[in-house]
């Protein structure tokens, strides 16, 4: 949620891998783009660090192959959500930041 676009464009440009762990209702998602793991839980509000330091509240819900995650800042002026749908070849994670003008992300992850 509000990651400058010369930082986007460089993180699009590296092929991190990303893993995403679930352990009971805990969810974990470890990226070469973080220095540390993001750690959440089903159901539950709780406060997460994005890249560049941006703290917001995120929620993550499971539904079938469906991650669902919505986030806002606690100032209560931006909110935006990451829809993670798994396939057996891998993962498509759409970003979806609820701003005039924002465009919507897609990252696609291949199965390793």
């Amino acid at each position: 949620m509000g990651i400058p676009e010369d930082k986007a464009k460089a993180g699009n440009e590296k092929k991190n891998p990303f893993e995403v762990v679930l352990d009971g209702n805990k969810l974990r998602f470890i990226s070469g783009l973080s220095s540390k793991p993001t750690e959440l839980v089903l159901g539950e509000e709780v406060e997460e660090t994005l890249p560049l330091n941006t703290v917001v509240k995120s929620t993550a819900t499971l539904d079938g192959n469906v991650i669902t995650v919505k986030s806002s800042k606690p100032e209560g002026d931006l909110t935006g959500s990451r829809t993670l749908t798994f396939t057996d070849s891998g993962l498509e994670m759409k970003i979806v930041i609820n701003k005039e003008g924002v465009p919507v992300a897609i990252r696609k992850y291949k199965r390793l």
